[in-house]
């Protein structure tokens, strides 16, 4: 199967890039003080555990789309595909969802059809929003209806599929969805995702301890979900600009001072997101340099 032609490959390097410096000076814009200062109060070790705990979010969230994608089918090597995955997120700071997109090409040539990632991956998203309303219930209660929703919706996917007056490209999508919303599957995903997104909040929990602030891990659970959902809300690339603002916001109103709030919200924005897309262009700059790289065989499970 043949690899990407690599005019394509640039182009989407040279949009990855863009993107993150573009995001990134928009991002500190005024803040470079604030995050100096918190990275000295904080110490050389202090963001290990939070990057350790990012990692183990990402493994689970792999762990994740293997399940998606061998309910479709597809069993790839398990390195190959960890690093395939870890690249997608090289461009999670791409606009007009560009990062979604580069996920799709990347497996292309693995055999693994765009119609099978993109069920897969709005079966991630589904899974994401389900996760991030259940640990922001800790925070404010009637959420835990939006989840139930959320889980209802998910279950039902196939027979939306069925509704006419939707687009065919989206019914057909739905009902490829299927085999990922199956009940069995969709709990198992369910609680891959709660354990994920759980890990990132404690690494949050674990930067606001090291900067002195002592929020009840259940209200740190909850700030940091709603702060994601804030972020998707905003439709910004990577949330940026929303999840940091919702996350200054809800730490004040918990009791942090501004400084404390942009420091905890500063350093844990750049031991998630910002490490998780270093890890995507260094994933990404491997699969260059790995014999075999992106063009091997597909592989299909039985």
């Amino acid at each position: 199967m043949p690899t990407l032609p690599r005019s394509l490959r640039r182009a989407l390097l040279l949009l990855g890039v863009a993107g993150v410096i573009a995001i990134a000076i928009g991002a500190l814009h005024g803040r470079w003080d604030v995050l100096r200062h918190a990275c000295a109060r904080i110490g050389p070790y202090g963001l290990l555990p939070a990057l350790a705990l990012t990692l183990l979010n990402l493994q689970l969230r792999f762990a994740r789309w293997q399940l998606y994608l061998r309910a479709q089918g597809h069993a790839l090597p398990r390195l190959v595909h960890q690093l395939l995955f870890v690249a997608g997120f090289a461009f999670a700071l791409t606009p007009a969802g560009a990062g979604d997109a580069s996920r799709a090409l990347l497996l292309r040539p693995r055999g693994v059809r765009y119609a099978h990632t993109a069920a897969a991956l709005l079966s991630e998203r589904v899974s994401d929003l389900l996760v991030l309303l259940l640990l922001a219930a800790l925070l404010h209660g009637w959420l835990l209806a939006a989840a139930l929703g959320t889980a209802a919706l998910a279950l039902g996917a196939a027979r939306l599929g069925r509704w006419r007056a939707l687009p065919r490209a989206v019914r057909r999508l739905l009902r490829q969805t299927r085999r990922c919303h199956a009940p069995g599957l969709l709990l198992r995903a369910s609680a891959l995702g709660v354990a994920a997104w759980s890990a990132e909040a404690l690494a949050f929990h674990a930067i606001g301890l090291r900067l002195g602030l002592t929020l009840p891990l259940p209200l740190a659970f909850g700030v940091y979900a709603l702060s994601l959902l804030a972020g998707a809300l905003s439709i910004a690339p990577g949330g940026v600009g929303g999840t940091e603002l919702a996350m200054v916001a809800l730490l004040m109103g918990f009791g942090a001072d501004l400084p404390d709030a942009l420091a905890v919200t500063l350093l844990t924005r750049l031991a998630t997101l910002w490490f998780t897309v270093a890890l995507g262009g260094a994933a990404l700059a491997s699969l260059r340099l790995t014999r075999g790289g992106v063009g091997a065989a597909p592989a299909r499970a039985d």
